[in-house]
């Protein structure tokens, strides 16, 4: 890929940042998923402000759905990144890809839980709550 479609597809104009996202994600450094996102539903928990049980019980019980990486845990170790929501990468449907591999893998780890969804919407594209 050249260095516009790439600045295109990460959404950057900066230089900087388009040599950070040419370099392996996977060699940079990492912090809990948790800690990682924003948004409405992350600003009103709080995180870093609750008490150290409620921190454990989230980072132990809350599962949270990545654009890049699919379904993971709040205590996943993961590197700072850039792929919006919705966003495509040629043809392959990153909604399916999650969809069909992980289903049955989120069904046995939910199976007699009690869910509380607090998903956007797009991401019921990823997972289909049974309960």
């Amino acid at each position: 890929q050249n260095d516009e479609n790439l600045k295109k597809f990460f959404e950057t104009k900066s230089d900087k940042e388009l040599i950070f996202f040419k370099e392996d994600i996977f060699s940079k450094p990492t912090i809990e998923a948790i800690k990682r996102y924003n948004g409405v539903a992350y600003e009103m928990l709080d995180f870093i402000n609750l008490n150290k049980k409620a921190q454990e019980y989230i980072l132990n019980n809350v599962l949270i759905f990545s654009n890049l990486f699919g379904p993971i845990m709040a205590k996943d170790l993961i590197p700072f990144y850039k792929f919006k929501q919705g966003k495509k990468i040629d043809n392959f449907n990153i909604e399916k890809f999650y969809k069909e591999n992980f289903s049955s893998s989120i069904d046995n780890l939910l199976k007699d839980e009690l869910v509380i969804d607090l998903r956007a919407k797009f991401y019921e594209k990823f997972y289909t709550l049974k309960q």
